[in-house]
């Protein structure tokens, strides 16, 4: 993964203190005043830790305005006074631009039009142009501008101190639904040895970034009032990921994703300053990739209007959107803990993360051996293990979880091959009590053992908090299998992949099988009533493990008539030598 070049960790922090001299004195904002408070300068700190820029002062601002108790009802504060103003209004008449060519705060220079206009300002209003027909055009609310400029919408350039830029609310009422005016704040001259990148690159991830902002006070964002944390994950995830979306390339979430992959045991919804590493919340970014190809492009989108329309927090909005999906949020958690398996070497784009290659490979923990691990998780976590094969002899391996209390909990488990792509993975997505267990068979195919535990939706009902829980995981011989039955087993049918399966939103679901001598297999998907849908043969499939998609063949979820199957429960109905196997898997629509 590529690496930004700063200029220090002690002078980052040195300009995030927000010095006061006389040359910042041609700008009155209040603003700037409240970033310097002790709240914003606990989370601006904590985000540059890593050595990087702090990606978005949004958290920080909202701190400050709960601490300082100005977040709701409260006048509109001071906006942005130069000494020697300039204002362009965008070619799209969207926008108002405030700018100056003097002082500190004076934006990059260069004309090279001569119609008097800086290149830079010209560039970030094409910017902003763009990314607003973009958003409009997915369907997303326009932001809501004041009446100091009629319907365009004000934006400010400052020589900001170590952040890419933010979004404030001008007012914002002491009831829902929260909506509110804003305005937003962009560097002036993005000096590349900061911020990684050549400065037109970072203002427009910038622009894309804190646009969503601005987006998102237009559905109401209650987390502007305390306790503002449980909104800041989804918030700045919705954001970062909206900067791959329109300016795919660019790519400075790469830099905060070690925060998230090298946490899985931390929550999906850590807000990063109570619980868990500050940017957590910027590489959850590949939480809302993951819904985007799993659920659609607009899958954050109706998240967000559901937080809109109910008035409800980020996780409560995704329980209900995945309710609306036909499934629940543990489930999809448990299929996203098998995509952060496929990071770094084991990248896997047409199944899994388009930019896999690229992300830094998820924290795996090295176990001498396949025994009991114990482990302690909140909600929507998950930890991995890796191990040597056990005795080859034992031909397949079982994993159980044991808790210690009721809880959802999930597991996988998978053999690595010798190219480290991952195969055979199987993950549990329903609540597991003592004894439910996955297996993976026909291990002589592999080299390593990966095994993983995922917590689901453990929450505190009275508070709604995370709730840590503990368990067993213990490892061992596959109860389905002995050496001798591997030897003579006749075949075995193992689970589909995807499953659920969604039609329509993923190509194919794919069947895998081990045969022990070569044979034709007759493959079926049936209704529960035994009404055939789908049928293929694969002829004279030599012995050894098989997984369809190797072999081009997958169905697509539709019945012989074309049309797709309704949601519900389907058989996989299997035939070789003489012996019959069947298996039950879900489709979602």
């Amino acid at each position: 993964m590529k690496r930004r070049r700063v200029g220090g960790l002690a002078l980052l922090l040195t300009l995030i203190g927000l010095g006061a001299g006389p040359a910042r004195a041609q700008t009155g904002s209040e603003t700037l005043e409240l970033l310097r408070s002790e709240a914003a300068q606990a989370v601006l700190q904590a985000e540059a830790a890593d050595g990087h820029p702090v990606k978005c002062a949004v958290p920080a601002l909202y701190a400050a305005l709960a601490q300082s108790g100005r977040a709701a009802g409260g006048p509109q504060r001071v906006r942005f006074s130069y000494t020697d103003p300039s204002t362009f209004d965008s070619p799209g008449g969207g926008f108002r631009l405030h700018y100056t060519e003097s002082g500190i705060h004076a934006v990059l220079a260069g004309d090279a039009d001569s119609d008097g206009v800086p290149d830079y300002i010209e560039a970030a209003a094409a910017s902003l142009d763009s990314v607003h027909s973009g958003y409009m055009a997915r369907g997303w609310r326009q932001p809501i501008t004041d009446s100091v400029d009629g319907p365009r919408y004000d934006v400010y350039f400052l020589d900001l101190p170590g952040f890419f830029g933010y979004v404030e609310p001008d007012t914002v009422p002491d009831e829902p639904p929260y909506i509110s005016s804003s305005h937003m704040v962009l560097e002036n001259d993005y000096p590349p040895g900061i911020y990684g990148h050549p400065p037109l690159e970072s203002l427009r991830v910038t622009v894309a970034h804190e646009y969503h902002h601005a987006i998102q006070l237009a559905y109401g964002l209650p987390g502007v009032v305390p306790p503002f944390y449980e909104y800041t994950w989804f918030a700045e995830a919705s954001a970062t990921y909206h900067e791959d979306i329109f300016y795919d390339g660019i790519d400075d979430y790469y830099y905060y994703l070690p925060s998230f992959l090298d946490y899985p045991e931390i929550s999906l919804d850590a807000d990063g300053i109570t619980v868990g590493p500050a940017n957590h919340k910027y590489g959850a970014a590949i939480w809302v990739w993951y819904l985007h190809r799993t659920f659609g492009e607009d899958a954050d989108r109706r998240i967000w209007e559901i937080i809109g329309d109910d008035g409800v927090a980020p996780l409560e909005a995704h329980r209900r959107f995945f309710s609306e999906e036909g499934t629940a949020l543990r489930q999809a958690w448990g299929e996203f803990s098998l995509w952060q398996v496929h990071t770094g070497p084991r990248a896997d784009p047409s199944r899994y993360f388009r930019e896999g290659a690229d992300y830094p490979e998820v924290k795996i923990l090295p176990q001498e051996t396949f025994d009991i691990v114990s482990v302690d998780l909140p909600r929507l976590a998950a930890a991995y293990y890796s191990s040597d094969v056990p005795d080859p002899a034992w031909g397949g391996v079982a994993l159980r979880v044991l808790p210690a209390e009721p809880a959802e909990w999930g597991l996988g488990v998978g053999g690595e091959t010798p190219s480290q792509s991952l195969a055979g993975a199987i993950v549990n997505g329903s609540p597991a009590g003592s004894g439910s267990s996955v297996e993976l068979l026909d291990w002589s195919a592999y080299q390593a053992l990966m095994r993983w535990a995922w917590t689901g939706d453990n929450t505190d009902p009275d508070t709604g908090s995370s709730v840590t829980r503990g368990a067993d995981l213990e490892g061992r011989v596959s109860s389905r299998l002995t050496a001798q039955q591997v030897a003579g087993s006749g075949f075995q049918l193992l689970q589909n992949y995807p499953n659920p399966f969604r039609p329509g939103r993923m190509d194919n679901t794919f069947f895998a099988l081990s045969l022990d001598e070569t044979s034709d297999v007759s493959l079926e998907v049936r209704s529960m009533n035994g009404r055939r849908i789908w049928q293929h043969t694969l002829a004279s499939l030599p012995a050894g493990r098989h997984f369809t998609a190797d072999l081009g063949v997958g169905w697509d979820g539709r019945e012989e008539g074309g049309g797709y199957v309704p949601s519900g429960v389907y058989l996989l109905v299997a035939r070789a030598g003489g012996s019959t196997r069947v298996l039950k898997f879900s489709v979602i629509r």
